[in-house]
């Protein structure tokens, strides 16, 4: 916003505006300060532009957050699920990666034999 703020000052000096205008500011020849009534309408195009990006932006910041807490949500959920699910099941006499481990090599074995 700091653009718009130095947009908006400069509206406000009449000698700053009639000293934008270079082409004839290079030729030698001296604006009158009352006489900047183009610049003034460009500049304030620019700071409605500018506004229109700033808000555009905004917006899309809140949609980025919006989407963060939905996703955050369902990954509590499936979290919750898990844990529940985790209760649900028995627990085994015996560590569940042992379990894991020995079904895989069961699997592995054969394999082997069938080739």
């Amino acid at each position: 916003m700091f653009v718009v703020v130095v947009l908006e000052g400069l509206t406000f000096v009449d000698e700053d505006l009639a000293g934008m205008y270079l082409t004839e500011k290079s030729r030698g020849k001296q604006r009158d300060v009352a006489q900047h009534d183009e610049v003034e309408l460009l500049l304030e195009a620019y700071v409605k532009q500018i506004d229109g990006i700033v808000q555009e932006a905004d917006q899309l910041v809140s949609n980025m957050r919006n989407t963060e807490e939905i996703v955050n949500i369902i990954l509590d959920a499936n979290r919750n699920s898990l844990m529940l699910l985790d209760l649900k099941v028995p627990p085994l006499p015996f560590p569940r990666h042992l379990l894991v481990s020995f079904l895989a090599l069961v699997r592995s074995a054969n394999g082997v034999r069938s080739q």
